[in-house]
């Protein structure tokens, strides 16, 4: 189970646009204050993402304004969709089953052309100087800006609990290490299809009130509406455990600049769906009772959202995804059996032709090794 233990808090939920302006401020903040700083906790591929002191907010720069863009209306699209399809899932699970949280997608920010249209364009002039002198990061005038509503870092009980499970005791033995090694800005994917989620819970589940079936059947049906809810593929999205400005712990979803919408015929279908499950991170389990149960809550949750629509043959297709999904795991299984085919005979070669014996590996370390590597490098020559 990897985790992102330091600058991965993106983004969040639950904040209204009507409580912070064009600048960036709080509209109650005094009007003579001046403005804090703003503090980068996250950097990935599409841009870079600053905290705004006091506020809900955060707000995600980049160079390459269409993908922001992209992102912030695939972000509002999918958020919405959340809001609206909950009550079915409460419908069909009793309850049960809450859906990840997606932040909410508040404003665009387009780069000013040119030097002199700072003056003119209110969030740049309000907030260029906020952002770190010096920081490569940091955003120019010709960069585009979203705003979107935090997800919180988890407390600091969890961030030492991550410490503790991923890393030698040695390299956090001082209060001081262990303080900066639990850095404020902390998220923790979710890898669900990873080898050690198991071992990964057990560590939780003294700490936060989640447990690996909970997040199981969230997640499931959390796809379910994304795809079905939303028309949304979910290439690269990340499912993160955060927390809320209230501090609850949830499930979220994020990052939505490589997610694309998709049609509802059976090419699109299986060849955009599949690349949002087999191309990401190993977030969703892939054998056993777990993945048994995700794809039952997953095909559940499908068949809700798409009678509430009435749309029978996008059900066929929710089937055929599924079919797809397995066929692909399957093949991928194949092909690592026959890798691992292949090492072991090798492995037993190199075995019957007797290898290195004691002997000859004596005489070797008690070799000049830099003779013997340069003798090799000039014969390659």
């Amino acid at each position: 189970m990897a985790t992102s233990t330091s600058h991965r808090a993106l983004s969040g939920s639950r904040h209204s646009p009507k409580r912070h302006s064009q600048s960036g401020m709080d509209i109650n903040s005094p009007p003579c204050q001046k403005p804090k700083p703003f503090t980068c906790i996250g950097r990935g591929t599409c841009g870079t993402v600053w905290e705004v002191p006091e506020s809900n907010i955060v707000y995600k720069t980049g160079k390459d304004a269409a993908a922001l863009a992209h992102d912030l209306n695939l972000c509002r699209n999918v958020h919405a969709a959340f809001l609206r399809y909950q009550r079915v899932v409460d419908k069909e699970f009793g309850g049960a089953i809450k859906l990840p949280l997606v932040p909410a997608g508040h404003e665009f920010h387009r780069p000013a052309r040119n030097d002199g249209e700072i003056t003119r364009n209110g969030f740049w002039a309000s907030n260029l100087h906020r952002f770190p002198a010096g920081d490569e990061s940091s955003p120019t005038s010709h960069t585009a800006a979203i705003s979107l509503t935090r997800i919180h870092s988890l407390p600091l009980r969890l961030r030492s609990a991550l410490i503790d499970f991923y890393f030698d005791p040695d390299l956090f033995a001082s209060p001081t290490s262990r303080a900066r090694g639990a850095a404020d800005h902390c998220l923790t994917r979710l890898y669900l299809g990873s080898n050690d989620y198991e071992s990964w819970f057990r560590t939780f589940a003294s700490q936060a009130p989640v447990t690996v079936h909970g997040v199981t059947q969230c997640m499931a049906a959390g796809l379910a509406v994304m795809h079905w809810g939303a028309r949304c593929d979910g290439m690269d999205v990340e499912w993160v455990l955060g927390c809320t400005a209230q501090g609850v712990i949830k499930p979220f979803i994020l990052d939505f600049d490589k997610a694309k919408k998709f049609d509802l015929d059976e090419e699109d279908v299986v060849k955009k769906l599949l690349g949002g499950v087999l191309g990401n991170d190993p977030y969703f389990p892939v054998e056993g009772r777990l993945h048994e149960k995700f794809v039952e809550v997953y095909l559940k949750t499908s068949k809700a959202i798409l009678e509430e629509e009435e749309n029978p043959k996008a059900l066929t297709l929710s089937q055929m995804f599924v079919k797809a999904w397995h066929e692909a795991l399957d093949r991928r299984r194949e092909a690592d059996a026959a890798e691992d085919d292949i090492f072991e005979h090798q492995a037993e070669a190199v075995e019957d032709s007797g290898g290195w014996n004691d002997d000859e590996i004596d005489e070797l370390e008690g070799s000049d090794a830099n003779s013997v590597c340069s003798s090799d490098i000039n014969e390659v020559k």
